[in-house]
């Protein structure tokens, strides 16, 4: 019966064994700010929350997860927070109250997903909330580092051609039945080859099979951004969105 806010898991988890025992031995010899780094759709959120459900037990205090991806500012960043927390935000300063209402969960684990486009207010923050929360750990997923002295960064890597293949495989049969026959199976190598192994793009082309092959998949490949759109909103629905959201991130020059 710990509490938590952890999104639910609407699909199955693939691979990443190697990454969840490392951010597990990384919290329990001590660290308490983790920051999953990586670019657009590497699959840094799905890591941090399949951690969350598979160590809830460990921390009495909740693991509370917070979607920082509307935050621009310091009060957008508490904004979200206390809504990850479940913490109605009184006037005054809103990062004091939460520091407090976080050191009085004890220990818990705090998930900030989003982070790279407020880094800059991390030391504001993040680094405030470490200093009054002795008990409480934080992930952090984003796209850059937070530049604190406690942090520890683990690169989030692209999936391996098995685990690719296994992804797509897994996601695919959602769409239509998988013939896995030699001649199929080399295509849908190949497209995770073509792919790079990253995540985002190997399950928007999962979903293009209820309109094409495997074969034709491949043969279409190099316009990527049109063939990997999928049918959801939101930033994930397409690569092109994906890498626009990187883009925008960079300085002027």
């Amino acid at each position: 019966a710990v509490p938590h806010r952890l999104p639910a898991e609407m699909d199955a988890f693939v691979g990443r064994a190697a990454e969840l025992a490392e951010l597990r031995e990384k919290l329990s010899a001590g660290a308490r700010l983790v920051t999953l780094l990586g670019p657009g759709g590497i699959g840094k959120t799905r890591l941090a929350v399949r951690y969350g459900w598979s160590r809830l037990e460990e921390w009495p205090g909740g693991v509370w997860f917070c979607d920082l991806t509307e935050a621009k500012t310091t009060d957008g960043i508490a904004s979200a927070v206390a809504q990850g927390l479940g913490v109605p935000l009184g006037t005054g300063n809103a990062v004091d109250q939460l520091g407090h209402a976080i050191a009085s969960r004890g220990p818990c684990l705090v998930i900030l997903d989003n982070f790279e486009q407020v880094v800059e207010r991390a030391a504001e923050t993040v680094e405030h909330w470490l200093a009054r929360s002795l008990n409480a750990r934080f992930i952090v997923t984003s796209r850059e580092r937070l530049k604190l002295a406690v942090e520890d960064a683990q690169e989030v890597e692209t999936l391996t051609l098995e685990q690719g293949v296994e992804l797509f495989v897994e996601r695919g049969r959602r769409q239509r039945p998988i013939d896995r026959g030699e001649s199929e199976a080399e295509s849908i190598r190949e497209i995770v080859r073509l792919l790079e192994g990253i995540p985002l793009a190997i399950e928007l082309s999962a979903a293009r099979l209820k309109v094409m092959t495997p074969a034709q998949m491949v043969d279409r490949i190099a316009g990527r951004f049109q063939i990997l759109a999928g049918a959801g909103a939101g930033r994930h629905a397409t690569l092109r969105a994906t890498m626009a959201g990187s883009w925008e991130l960079l300085q002027p020059w």
